[in-house]
């Protein structure tokens, strides 16, 4: 309203100018034209412009020149009967809608639905044991489970207990995880005489569990710390709730490719790399606290893609650890831990996320052990 009587006011003193200097009446007039001709110019540059920027809007398309803009997602209303439900909520929510709308803007529609199923020994660690002692990991997997105290007595085994009980580590850091963050193997030995050199050797007389709290790391039982079994319980119960939650937020019909980013970036938005904390090498320190180290990337990924029923490996090289997911063209690396650095929609971020081998070559990415890459696509949406 301001700008229409404005412009009125204009014309009247124009037209009184017009008036008055009417012996310049050619000079005005080209005035007039002037500045005709010149307010058109302005009004086609405004069009071009925004029909240039419309355009650079539509054109950022697979394969990306910049990264998209996010845009804001909220779960849907839910009302909490389930306090741990809750308490599940306020720890991870932020992150799934932070998966969901990079989800929502990097989409990718070119590859493949086809899942390779969650394999509970891709490294081959349970394949290296012998039976005795791979029926050992899963007596004591499916007890920790449950909480019961545990044990395998000498008399009871078949196979040599000393040798079981170092071979018992990686499998049960890495092919259970969940249990890995509460629960702990320790020996009952006592000092014996060998027969043979004379030396005093210790005598296992059995394996048993130990749970701590998963707050902390697993230097202390339960007892030393002043954690209760019921406390031990609640702490478990909200790692699952947050477990499931994320499971149940995950869209529907997504490419496997897309699921495997789902989880990644909740994964790297949850997440900050912090040496500190006494569970930081544990998928509920990652995923419950929100800080860890390599093993606690690599492990909750693990975690979660078990979930999911998608397959996941481990590579590790002398200092760092890493996971392998499994497309239809092969297996590729997934590196949670240095992606963390950058923001999940850009392309700074996608170098460590479903890549060969050849382009994870990098100083600190020098594997000694685990699964190999065969994959050989470029498949980020940059590319």
């Amino acid at each position: 309203m301001k700008r229409t009587i404005v412009k009125g006011l204009a014309v009247f003193l124009v037209v009184i100018f017009i008036f008055s200097l009417s012996s310049c009446g050619g000079f005005i007039e080209d005035l007039v034209s002037r500045l005709e001709e010149l307010e058109t110019t302005q009004t086609e540059t405004q069009k071009i412009t925004e029909s240039h920027t419309e355009t650079q809007k539509r054109e950022n398309v697979i394969p990306f020149d910049y990264a998209p803009e996010l845009k804001p997602y909220s779960l849907p209303g839910e009302t909490f009967t389930d306090p741990i439900e809750k308490e599940a909520s306020d720890i991870i929510d932020a992150s799934i809608c932070k998966a969901i709308s990079c989800l929502n803007a990097m989409k990718d529609n070119r590859h493949s639905f086809s899942v390779f199923n969650y394999e509970e020994d891709p490294n081959g660690f349970l394949s290296q044991l012998d039976n005795s002692t791979k029926n050992a990991f899963h007596s004591l997997s499916s007890k920790a489970r449950n909480f019961e105290n545990y044990s395998i007595k000498k008399e009871e085994y078949s196979g040599d207990l000393k040798e079981a009980f170092f071979s018992l580590s990686e499998p049960m850091m890495y092919c259970d995880p969940f249990v890995n963050s509460y629960m702990t193997i320790t020996p009952k030995t006592y000092g014996a005489i060998d027969p043979v050199t004379g030396d005093i050797i210790n005598v296992y007389l059995d394996i048993h569990i130990e749970y701590f709290n998963p707050y902390k790391d697993g230097n202390a039982t339960l007892a030393q710390d002043g954690m209760t079994t019921e406390e031990l319980k609640h702490s478990i119960s909200l790692f699952e709730h947050i477990i499931r939650r994320i499971i149940r937020f995950m869209p529907d019909n997504l490419s496997t490719y897309d699921k495997y980013y789902y989880l990644a970036v909740v994964v790297t938005e949850q997440v900050k790399y912090d040496k500190r904390p006494d569970n930081c090498y544990t998928a509920f320190g990652a995923l419950v606290c929100g800080r860890a180290v390599c093993e606690g990337y690599s492990t909750a990924y693990a975690l979660l893609c078990r979930e999911a029923n998608l397959y996941c490996a481990y590579r590790m090289s002398k200092s760092h650890i890493w996971n392998m997911v499994k497309l239809e063209d092969g297996i590729y690396n997934v590196d949670l831990t240095w992606a963390d650095d950058y923001e999940p929609n850009t392309y700074d971020w996608y170098r460590f996320f479903v890549r060969t081998d050849e382009q994870s070559a990098y100083s600190g990415h020098e594997p000694v052990k685990g699964v190999e890459g065969t994959g050989s696509g470029s498949l980020n949406p940059y590319s």
